[in-house]
């Protein structure tokens, strides 16, 4: 992975090559050690970091106490606005080492266009559903796609659109998974965790003692009522307890006000989650509840047994599932993707046609490729916007972040099939089961 130039994640960017970290304007400092930290969990970025990895490379052949590393951890968590209990980039796994997430479609990333393009049958059916929920029938929506297809882009404009409806619009939560997270139904705690802050009513609070009680109990401050009395349900609760309450409390929630649950990245959810989803879906009462969960289509496809069996049998078990996956772009709206960052003329179609087959009609991948272009000045501006006189056709285009961002997904594929992929290498462009087969003898 290249070990200079500049990452941007949320409002932040960290210049590798000149030990600068910066929000919006403004320059953060941070002591020498906590920089180099940072940089070298950035250069891995998305790789699971072991504690003696990271300590060797910050402090080579001196001895540090953990308590060292985790301090400047904790340090790098204040700068970044985050907790070891909610992180957004810095993640860390017990007793095995930390992961920097960025995220890979933040809200205002500046390198793609502001403005949304396409999707327009998807969107209709998100409507279908939404209105199928609010009439007390509960759906959950599968939308997969590639890395960069714009999975997380389709429910933001969806879920912006929603909040400014009317006074009516359904109230809208959204959580994320991570690679590697070993807490059991992380993202059904969050959600639960942010419906139960707007369950201060004691009518409502009702609700969680009759369907939930290991929840209510997990959440009581332990200051009120009797903390024995409050704990005492946690006593021997297993998973399947957990996993029927959080079904019955959120369907019961559910019923007075319409809610869309956004839960982002479920190819990384752990195991209790997944067995949550599938439970809910198969076994929701009446109730005002869409969900909508992204997943990358490859970890479906290689990922574990229980999300291929979600994705792929769920929809066949059930009308209440909906299974939602994102083509390419085609050339037309490559092109009005492309038209905020081509601004002032027309594109020129052997343009068009060149970042479309080069970027694979990913809209994350042209987006990098047309700034490379520009940057390069394989991309002019004459009377359309066109590929400069005397390019090569075949020239080679790779931003740097771009394949970091490849290098990322390599780095997350089991071996035997960053095999396959190597020996497909060489063969070209596209190969079969067999030339693959033969190259790996």
């Amino acid at each position: 992975m290249p070990t200079d130039g500049v990452i941007s994640f949320g409002g932040f960017r960290a210049d590798l090559a000149h030990a600068r970290l910066c929000r919006g304007d403004e320059e953060i400092s941070l002591r020498d050690k906590a920089w180099q930290v940072l940089r070298y969990l950035l250069i891995r970025r998305g790789e699971l970091v072991g504690p003696d990895e990271l300590t060797e490379a910050v402090w080579p052949g001196v001895y540090v106490t953990p308590q060292t590393l985790t301090n400047v951890i904790h340090e790098l968590r204040n700068v970044l606005g985050e907790t070891a209990r909610e992180p957004r980039y810095l993640h860390s796994v017990a007793r095995r080492g930390y992961r920097f997430v960025v995220p890979e479609d933040p809200a205002g990333n500046e390198d793609r266009p502001s403005h949304f393009v396409g999707r327009s049958e998807e969107r209709d059916l998100l409507d279908r559903l939404l209105g199928e929920a609010m009439s007390g029938r509960p759906r959950l929506a599968l939308i997969g796609g590639e890395p960069g297809v714009g999975k997380t882009a389709l429910v933001r404009e969806y879920l912006s659109r929603l909040t400014e409806a009317t006074s009516a619009a359904p109230r809208c939560l959204w959580v994320g998974c991570v690679p590697d997270a070993e807490e059991s139904f992380g993202p059904v705690h969050k959600i639960l965790a942010e419906l139960r802050s707007g369950s201060a009513r004691e009518d409502t609070l009702g609700d969680w003692r009759e369907e939930a009680p290991t929840w209510h109990a997990r959440f009581a401050p332990s200051d009120k009522s009797d903390p024995t009395e409050l704990r005492r349900p946690l006593v021997g609760a297993g998973e399947a307890r957990l996993r029927h309450e959080a079904v019955r409390i959120l369907a019961r929630l559910c019923r007075a006000w319409p809610h869309v649950i956004v839960i982002d990245d479920v190819q990384w959810a752990d195991p209790a989650t997944l067995a949550f989803l599938e439970e809910a879906v198969m076994g929701w009462p009446e109730t005002k509840l869409l969900i909508l969960a992204t997943y990358r289509s490859s970890d479906a496809a290689f990922g574990s047994e229980r999300l291929r069996r979600l994705v792929r049998e769920t929809t066949l078990r059930t009308d209440r599932c909906e299974r939602i996956e994102l083509e390419p772009f085609s050339p037309t709206t490559i092109e009005r993707y492309l038209a905020p960052l081509l601004p002032e003329a027309p594109i020129d179609e052997r343009l068009v046609e060149l970042i479309t087959r080069r970027s694979g009609g990913n809209p994350l991948f042209a987006s990098h490729l047309i700034r490379e272009c520009l940057r390069t000045g394989i991309v002019v501006r004459r009377e359309s916007w066109q590929i400069a006189e005397g390019t090569d056709s075949n020239v080679e285009i790779l931003p740097r972040d771009l394949l970091a961002m490849i290098n990322d997904q390599l780095a997350r594929l089991p071996r035997e099939q960053r095999a396959v992929l190597e020996a497909g290498n060489l063969v070209g462009e596209t190969f079969s089961e067999a030339e693959a087969a033969h190259d790996l003898g």
